[in-house]
């Protein structure tokens, strides 16, 4: 390019582009050679009555494309010169569909800087623009949420609600996520209750990805504040389920109340521990601490001596901690049979009644392990016994802590299904609005201005 030229071009000197053009009319022809014109300079400083002037005398070089295969439309929506695209767009409104070597139009470049008037400008000069994937075949709603330009997303909302374009905020990309997808891995809020409270995208609210999974599936496998309760209640009020409810009938999805296979293998922990402490329990009944007295003893002068061949030490010398044994020992035998035959019968009784359950028969198993310590360690000069008793607080301890949390983890539950049901019940069955005159999508808030009909 002459040195002259691109000088005016950088400075947008329309007083010497005229010059050079007098001295010499082709010297614009010429310049459609080198890969940057100087028409892609102006567009890309702004320089517009340069542009202009330019575009009167050879309106072709718009079309010219630089060495990065962007045209003066795609410098000037990236710097977002509202005035430049405009003039650009007056020459060749089908620039909007060409694309650079990223696979970007000028509307995906427009919108993935935060352009919002340029993204205006661009669809209403060319709705189909819209359409066109970029380069990793994503679409531009998706290009906008994935990059967090959610003022962008909301001005091509608003075009397609005007339009009453429904089917461009159901496109999906390569692995099959709707725009939902995104917002609610984003969690963004605003942005996910305008689309399944303002467009037709609550009828693809159960759209599977390329990994079968929903828009509430991400939500629940992602959880961590308080802001996904209201995400929650809005899924589910729009009629959100998760992809394990769903099956393929031959025509479509369908909803199907599948039976829950996560339990299952935690039943089956339990009944492998409840078989071993009703195992355990069943020995230490018929052998008790001690053992069995070999021989009869019938001193009538000591009757405290009087025992008969396979009566029990324990019993015969410490009565009151047998009895306890005992107790805690049937008490520990008959939970764990409980169990067991609650498991093997099939009785539709609660994973946590059954924990409850086997916990009391381990507990008690525990008790009675440490009064039989605590018996044939009696007289020792070691006090085995209070190391046992130590223990067992410990355990009860520790037993204590977990109902605690456990209850805790029980009542956050509680008051986050409480949540969610509310804003089930809000949304639920919510009808569309059919004139919206204004939509504000930002990132705290969403503000709607309605026209009654």
């Amino acid at each position: 390019m002459d040195a002259r030229l691109h000088e005016a071009a950088l400075m947008g000197d329309v007083d010497s582009l005229t010059r050079l053009l007098a001295g010499n009319a082709h010297i614009l022809d010429k310049a459609a050679d080198f890969s940057r014109t100087p028409l892609h300079i102006a567009a890309l400083f702004g320089h517009v009555e340069f542009a202009k002037a330019i575009l009167s005398r050879n309106p072709e070089l718009a079309s010219v494309l630089d060495s990065e295969q962007s045209s003066p439309l795609h410098l000037a929506a990236v710097k977002g010169h509202l005035e430049m695209v405009k003039e650009l767009l007056k020459i060749g409104p089908d620039m909007c569909l060409v694309c650079d070597k990223d696979g970007r139009t000028p509307l995906h470049a427009a919108a993935l800087k935060g352009r919002v008037e340029v993204v205006k400008e661009l669809v209403h000069a060319k709705g189909i623009a819209t359409r066109v994937l970029t380069g990793r075949r994503e679409p531009i709603l998706h290009l906008c949420v994935n990059h967090n330009r959610f003022e962008s997303a909301k001005s091509l909302l608003e075009y397609a609600w005007n339009c009453g374009d429904d089917e461009f905020v159901k496109m999906k990309d390569d692995d099959d996520n709707t725009i939902l997808h995104l917002a609610v891995a984003k969690k963004h809020f605003p942005l996910t209750k305008f689309l399944l409270t303002k467009t037709k995208m609550r009828e693809d609210v159960n759209a599977l990805s390329v990994d079968g999974l929903t828009a509430l599936d991400i939500l629940l496998d992602n959880r961590s504040d308080s802001m996904d309760m209201k995400l929650e209640g809005i899924l589910q009020g729009a009629g959100a389920i998760r992809g394990g409810m769903l099956h393929f009938t031959g025509d479509n999805w369908a909803i199907e109340r599948l039976p829950p296979t996560k339990n299952r293998w935690k039943k089956g922990e339990l009944m492998v521990v409840a078989t071993l402490i009703s195992t355990i329990t069943f020995q230490a009944g018929i052998n008790p601490p001690c053992g069995f007295w070999q021989d009869d003893n019938e001193d009538l002068q000591d009757s405290s001596k009087i025992h008969s061949a396979g009566g029990s030490i324990m019993a015969h010398k410490y009565s009151g901690l047998y009895i306890l044994f005992t107790i805690f020992i049937v008490v520990a035998f008959i939970a764990s049979l409980i169990v067991i035959l609650l498991l093997a019968s099939g009785f539709p009784l609660k994973l946590r009644a059954l924990v409850m359950i086997t916990w009391l028969s381990m507990s008690s198993m525990i008790v009675a392990y440490g009064l039989a310590i605590f018996t044939i360690t009696t007289g020792e000069p070691f006090p085995f016994g209070y190391i046992i008793l130590g223990s067992l607080l410990g355990w009860l301890l520790l037993n204590g802590l977990l109902f605690a949390a456990h209850s805790f983890h029980s009542i956050i539950r509680f008051l986050r299904k409480l949540i969610s049901l509310i804003y089930v019940y809000i949304y639920r069955n919510k009808p569309l609005l059919m004139n919206v005159t204004n939509v504000n999508v930002g990132h705290d808030d969403v503000e709607i201005c309605i026209k009654q009909d």
